[in-house]
């Protein structure tokens, strides 16, 4: 150590160690940052940029927009296998980065967004709402749609009521603050609207609970339980189990159709297009230029052997 010490004496060590928890709890977050900000900016280029040319070409229906070629390097990033059609690169920005792009994948394959939203992004709740936003939507049947006064037939009521508790099975595992283990981002206004049509069928089928606090979400873990609380907290799937099989037989709320969740739905979609879905799209990219890198490199150590066999 006395050869360490002529450049270094003993207290300097604790500045070595303070610089190094600067780069990593200061500088290294404000470059993550940065780095989110320039790509959100591109993303929102792209939109923009995407957008003024649809209204050019005087186009009304946004999902017909995505082509055959965009849908084909869509598929592409989702499989990680290269396509034909065209090159995932940055070219096909423009075409990749748009909602009808996200609609396309959340619609076709929302498994890998959902895995890389939930293991990667943090926002794995974001996706699995709107899934099963589209799911409900889809399983209303045209008859509900079309029908003037639903509550006058009793085949068209039970048919509202099964899909009012599907929707209230879906306000409390995404959107109530007093249920959803991670309830979505979406503003005050849409969760006062849901709250009026779903927080008392709520109440009524998963009882009262304590809203979580904002500043210390994870704090009621902590609290002390007697043993037979703890004891009859333990079945939770046989509890979850329980709670999907009830029913909510009160009345309907005249507010309920099925375009209840679109102003979340909308909220939420913009959110992901904006934060998760160009996260997602660089990082399959990456994967892939990996994944061709290491094919090239095979291939020219095949081509090497079997030059070498032949001499």
């Amino acid at each position: 150590m006395e050869a360490v010490n002529k450049y270094f004496i003993p207290p300097q060590w604790i500045c070595l160690s303070i610089i190094f928890m600067e780069i990593f709890t200061i500088f290294v977050p404000c470059w993550d940052v940065l780095r989110y900000q320039s790509l959100h900016k591109e993303t929102l280029d792209c939109i923009a940029q995407w957008e003024a040319q649809n209204r050019n070409r005087g186009v009304k229906d946004a999902k017909s927009l995505i082509s055959s070629d965009d849908s084909t390097i869509v598929d592409s990033i989702l499989t990680g296998k290269k396509s034909a059609a065209g090159s995932v690169g940055s070219t096909s920005n423009e075409s990749i980065l748009t909602m009808s792009a996200l609609e396309y994948v959340l619609e076709r394959n929302p498994a890998p967004l959902q895995q890389y939203s939930a293991l990667r992004d943090f926002s794995g709740e974001n996706i699995a709402f709107l899934t099963s936003v589209s799911e409900w939507k889809n399983s209303f049947p045209s008859s509900i749609r079309n029908a003037q006064h639903p509550s006058s037939d009793i085949n068209m009521r039970e048919l509202v009521r099964e899909r009012f508790n599907r929707a209230v099975r879906i306000y409390a595992q995404f959107v109530s603050t007093r249920d959803a283990e991670f309830p979505i981002n979406i503003s005050s206004v849409q969760q006062k609207r849901l709250e009026a049509v779903f927080e008392g069928p709520t109440r009524a089928l998963y009882g009262e609970k304590r809203p979580l606090d904002s500043a210390t979400p994870f704090g009621a873990q902590w609290e002390k339980s007697t043993p037979v609380e703890s004891a009859s907290e333990s079945p939770s799937s046989e509890i979850s189990g329980t709670e999907d099989r009830v029913q909510y037989w009160g009345d309907v709320p005249d507010e309920f159709n099925e375009t209840i969740f679109d102003d979340a739905e909308k909220s939420i979609k913009y959110l992901v297009l904006t934060n998760t879905w160009p996260k997602f799209v660089r990082d399959r990219r990456a994967s892939l230029d990996a994944d061709e890198d290491v094919e090239t490199g095979n291939h020219a150590i095949r081509l090497d052997r079997e030059r070498h066999n032949r001499q």
